[in-house]
């Protein structure tokens, strides 16, 4: 338990210090960081876009959990998407189904 709360501790640092939590991001129920107009969906929450709606179908593969920890937000194009980091990028080449 005390590992738990100190993970969320140093998470909630980082995310402030990296993200502007509080400010302009906020984290999901599953661990995702959203900026807003950006929204996390999906059955799985894999979707990141500027819908609050979105669905998608109720499948699961390895790659989603990879944005449990992600940032979904306004990428250059102005579109909603996954921030593409090194964790995430390499999450995402290492899963395995």
């Amino acid at each position: 338990m005390r590992t738990l709360a100190g993970m969320v501790i140093v998470f909630a640092c980082a995310c402030a210090a990296l993200l502007g939590c509080g400010t302009d991001g906020r984290q999901t129920g599953s661990g995702s960081v959203v900026v807003d107009p950006c929204h996390v969906g999906g059955c799985s929450k894999e979707v990141c876009s500027d819908r609050p709606d979105v669905v998608s179908p109720c499948i699961f593969k390895p790659e989603f959990s990879c944005y449990q920890a992600a940032t979904c937000e306004p990428q250059q194009d102005g579109a909603c998407g996954w921030t593409q980091t090194p964790e995430l990028t390499a999450c995402i080449a290492n899963a395995t189904p």
